[in-house]
């Protein structure tokens, strides 16, 4: 989910309206195509797998960056399994992205990746002005071992060492939200043992990860990276994603392991924790009634609070679409203004003239009153505020939902649970991609009058329930 809002200069001739990323190409097989990387394999370290690499969003300002940790049971995987759909997402986003190797368990035990994800990210945030990010809007995501590396950056004391000669032990280790996806909160095997269910036997030889068979030892290690003990009242906001819900059986056959080292009950055992100390957090799994659906989505809400962007007109004359030309090619729209109150339907939408493909539409609305909750499947809105102020509701989910009469892909809802809250005001241009629920809540005696272009996007999927 992409939301860009655009505080306006004065609308004159030459001012153009922004348009919407770009989607991702595919190829001959369907598939998204790999992204490449901005820069690939910085070095963070000496040893060949202390490299990450960098996509940075297309922005004119600083721009938020969440930092990617793979998973391999710290003892394979890579940063090329970066998920390229929440890859394109972010950065449609305007959220740069990082993603990092770190040495692996049978090159060196734990607690080595745990220091080398924390000096990627310290070297990630000694290069954000030349990179074009803000060091204080950093988050991470992973998944299982990736997802406690991720906690464990989260849920420490900073490590920053302001007196050190090293300009990067210097920088910040804490993270502002963080997203770990199938995480274990603790290596202690025996909890495993008394929680999980169907786990009734240790899956792999412990030394393999911690380099010593002697308990003591391993005791020191784990208690020293589980990050269960970690968490504290000044922690970041946490998305925790599992893909079984609590009161699911355990499947049979080879996908049996997986199920249990990744199981809910990691999430459940986490968020009684986090309540407990008052950290706002969501965990999501099949069946929950989560307010965020994804990583993505996750971080697109809470760093999307800092969206709000003022181009000047120069920066704006580099998009294609010229608002006061759209408006003088349909002088059948701008004689007139749709007036909606609390209910009632736009009317008289116009393709535009050089949309050959009729993709594009235009409209022109008064609004006087609060509306219901919209989401569109194919088609993305673009807002250009003319007079008045008001809030719209972004994002979020549809409480509700039905489908418009006769408009399939199209859905009104009463209510939006867990939106952002956008001032909007005179002068502003806010993009609304597609299956993005957006509502007015305007107060008495608030008023708005906007342009509406929609831009219809043919290959998004329309559902049978938003």
């Amino acid at each position: 989910m992409t939301i860009a809002l655009v505080r306006l200069a004065p609308l004159v001739c030459g001012i153009a309206l922004a348009t919407s990323p770009l989607p991702a190409q595919r190829g001959e097989s369907g598939q998204r195509s790999r992204l490449d990387p901005t820069v690939t394999d910085f070095a963070y370290g000496s040893h060949e797998r202390q490299v990450l690499d960098f996509y940075q969003a297309d922005s004119s300002v600083l721009t938020p960056l969440v930092l990617y940790i793979h998973g391999g049971g710290f003892t394979r995987g890579d940063k090329n399994s970066v998920d390229q759909e929440t890859l394109q997402q972010l950065l449609a986003a305007r959220i740069s992205v990082a993603a990092i190797n770190y040495r692996l368990a049978g090159q060196v035990p734990l607690p080595a990746a745990h220091h080398d994800a924390q000096r990627a990210l310290q070297t990630l945030r000694s290069k954000a002005n030349e990179w074009n990010f803000d060091k204080t809007k950093v988050g991470a995501f992973g998944g299982s071992a990736g997802a406690q590396l991720c906690m464990w950056l989260a849920y420490q004391d900073d490590q920053a060492d302001p007196s050190s000669s090293d300009p990067i032990a210097r920088e910040s280790t804490r993270l502002a939200y963080v997203a770990p996806l199938r995480g274990q909160i603790t290596n202690d095997f025996d909890w495993w043992l008394k929680n999980l269910p169907g786990y009734d036997e240790i899956h792999r030889d412990p030394a393999e990860i911690f380099g010593t068979s002697d308990p003591a030892k391993k005791s020191a290690i784990v208690e020293t990276i589980s990050v269960i003990s970690l968490v504290s009242a000044d922690d970041p906001p946490t998305f925790m994603s599992y893909r079984m819900a609590p009161g699911d059986p355990v499947p049979e056959g080879d996908s049996a392991t997986s199920w249990k080292v990744h199981h809910v009950t990691f999430g459940l055992a986490l968020k009684k924790r986090l309540d407990a100390v008052g950290v706002e957090n969501h965990l999501h799994y099949p069946g929950a009634d989560s307010t965020h659906a994804s990583a993505a989505d996750f971080f697109i809400h809470k760093f999307g609070k800092s969206d709000v962007l003022h181009l000047t007109a120069k920066a704006l004359l580099d998009h294609h679409l010229k608002l006061v030309g759209l408006l003088e090619q349909n002088p059948n729209q701008t004689g007139e203004v749709y007036r909606q109150g609390v209910s009632g339907g736009v009317g008289g939408w116009t393709p535009l003239p050089e949309s050959q493909d009729r993709n594009h539409y235009m409209s022109i609305v008064h609004r006087g009153g609060n509306s219901w909750a919209e989401s569109h499947d194919q088609k993305a809105d673009f807002y250009i505020m003319l007079e008045g102020s008001g809030t719209l509701l972004l994002g979020g989910k549809m409480v509700g939902a039905i489908q418009a009469d006769g408009r399939p892909g199209e859905w009104r809802a009463p209510r939006i649970k867990g939106p952002r809250r956008i001032e909007a005001r005179k002068g502003d241009l806010i993009n609304i991609p597609v299956k993005t629920p957006h509502q007015w809540d305007l107060t008495e005696g608030e008023s708005v009058t906007y342009v509406i272009l929609k831009v219809v996007k043919r290959d998004e999927e329309i559902r049978e329930d938003p």
